[in-house]
């Protein structure tokens, strides 16, 4: 690991543990020093690169012993993204990339300069207002880097263009200092500037207590130079390491992420994005996850609901087969909803959240496949979030009840009419080659006749099953029967 000499200025090499050191957070210029640059000219030489003018500042700022005012400790080295990595191999590079959140969490305070605040000409004590407004709207705040660097350190400083301290995201400051560490309620300016939960951003919760969900929604506002980088910037934020391949283009990194998630995580909130392909099972970016700040996860007991075999994603979760009276019969036989054991919490007027919107997935089947409806669709209950979590762990909600608010108005009236004592929840295990946009699908026979009365085609639903069985078998190839959740798959027609 390259580390900057705060007193010599120059760059020294530490293999293994690491001396104690600061570390800094800011937006690229067109004038960023290079790790070559760097080593052949740094800031203490006469005639150096101008792009290090901002590494020379921080050295100072770094070296400066008021710092214990604002509840820094002292340290000799710093790191800077621009010149302690060496670009030029691709090894220390993608080493740098996966490693990024641990080296700034390790990290015993990160500066945030904020190159595009200007507080020079304002007063402190009058002007509380326009300064808070020029942090919100700080561009760095909308960089995908950044939100890494925000929520990985314990301690994160914000300076302005001029170098002047503007407040602190720490944990705990007491009430003596807090005028002196936090003159403009930073963390209250941040809560609003990037929507994640105060309590995060005071170190009170751990960032794994946000959904996934809730995490990407947090990047869906933020860019990055390159579109690979969308995806990248966001390994820190789920624990996870992969293999670099820029050139793969941004939807393919953002793919290659969430699978990653999906082999670490049961979080069903990774389905809950709102914009999308059409039809894709997973999100192509970040973006997909706008508006869903509000997005938690719910308290159940069910078996994880879905596994990745052979490169393809095996969802299974119980769905509601639906009714549309503007379509055909042979339409209606091939609309699903599938809950997610995730809802969209908001707060009434007395700050409970009381209203809980569960979330829904809409199923198209068309040919062999399952071709998922834009969007999500929401189920309202009016009940605290603590109330939803319980009821789902105790049993007490059929997946009709959970549902039954949510279905369109053209599908609801078609289930009045039929009555809800014929609806069955039968268990739809979907495939999706993950490189296509598409749920394929293994439908499971009904376990009841149909609302009409008239029999299923039992010869029909037989072979079928054999045939989905045989090719299941094929897929996972191997000699043992394939079980998920420990619940082999027995009785399967086929949409392969």
């Amino acid at each position: 690991m390259w580390l900057i000499n705060i007193h010599t200025e120059k760059l020294e090499d530490f293999v293994g543990a690491a001396p104690a050191y600061a570390i800094l957070s800011h937006r690229w210029t067109n004038d960023e020093p290079t790790f070559q640059d760097y080593v052949v000219n740094p800031p203490s030489h006469s005639g150096s690169h101008s792009g290090n003018t901002k590494i020379r500042d921080f050295c100072h700022l770094v070296r400066n012993t008021k710092n214990v005012i604002h509840g820094l400790p002292r340290v000799n080295y710093a790191w800077v993204d621009t010149v302690c990595i060496d670009k030029t191999s691709s090894a220390e590079l993608s080493e740098a990339i996966n490693s990024m959140w641990e080296w700034y969490k390790r990290a015993k305070w990160c500066v945030a300069y904020l190159s595009d605040v200007n507080v020079e000409n304002l007063d402190v004590r009058t002007d509380r207002d326009a300064i808070r407004h020029q942090i919100q709207s700080s561009e760095w705040f909308t960089r995908g880097w950044t939100l890494q660097e925000l929520l990985a350190p314990q301690k994160v400083v914000f300076y302005s263009k001029e170098w002047t301290y503007l407040g602190s995201k720490s944990a705990l400051v007491p009430s003596a200092l807090s005028t002196l560490r936090d003159p403009f309620g930073l963390v209250t300016t941040i809560e609003i500037a990037t929507s994640i939960d105060g309590r995060i951003l005071r170190g009170e919760k751990p960032v794994q207590w946000a959904s996934v969900a809730q995490r990407m929604s947090w990047a869906s506002r933020r860019s990055t130079t390159r579109p690979e980088d969308a995806a990248y910037c966001l390994l820190g934020l789920f624990d996870l390491n992969m293999p670099l391949l820029y050139g793969e283009g941004g939807p393919n990194a953002f793919r290659r992420l969430q699978e990653q998630i999906l082999h670490e995580s049961d979080d069903d909130s990774i389905f809950a994005f709102q914009l999308g392909s059409m039809g894709a099972a997973l999100a192509d970016s970040p973006e997909g996850f706008k508006g869903c700040e509000n997005i938690e996860r719910v308290q159940t007991q069910r078996r994880k609901s879905y596994v990745v075999v052979h490169q393809r994603l095996i969802l299974s979760s119980p769905a509601i087969q639906v009714k549309n009276i503007r379509a055909s019969s042979k339409a209606n036989r091939r609309q699903f909803i599938i809950r997610l054991d995730c809802v969209a919490a908001y707060p009434n007027a007395e700050g409970d959240v009381r209203q809980c919107q569960f979330q829904l997935i809409g199923l198209q089947q068309v040919g062999d496949q399952f071709r998922r409806r834009q969007g999500i669709v929401n189920s309202v209950k009016d009940m605290t979030k603590a109330e939803v979590d319980e009821k789902v762990r105790k049993g007490e909600w059929s997946e009709v009840e959970m549902m039954d608010f949510s279905i369109p108005i053209s599908w609801r009236i078609a289930l009045w009419r039929r009555g809800r004592h014929d609806l069955t929840a039968p268990v739809v295990q979907t495939f999706t080659e993950l490189d296509t946009p598409y749920f394929g699908g293994i439908l499971s026979p009904r376990a009841t006749p149909a609302a009409s009365g008239k029999p299923e085609d039992a010869s029909s639903d037989e072979e079928r099953s054999r045939e989905a069985r045989q090719a299941f078998l094929e897929l996972m190839s191997g000699p043992e029967e394939p079980r998920l959740g420990g619940e082999s798959f027995h009785n399967i027609t086929l949409e392969e």
